[in-house]
């Protein structure tokens, strides 16, 4: 298989009770429905403010033919 990557970086809040809100749930649908898929994630940390951020890296297939 051959496969096309992208970064996906999500800004977050807090670090206690880190989710994702419900939109990017729905972004992670769309961009699966598209035929990518989360390779990794790895959250970024600020000093002792916690995670200020969570970047995705999703690949998919390119041999599916599917348009961005």
């Amino acid at each position: 298989m051959n496969w096309e990557y992208r970064q996906w970086v999500v800004n977050t809040k807090g670090w206690i009770d880190l989710t994702l809100p419900p939109q990017y749930v729905d972004q992670l649908n769309e961009l699966a429905g598209q035929g990518w898929e989360v390779d990794q994630m790895m959250p970024i940390h600020t000093g002792i403010s916690g995670t200020s951020a969570v970047v995705f890296l999703l690949k998919r297939d390119i041999t599916q033919g599917v348009e961005q």
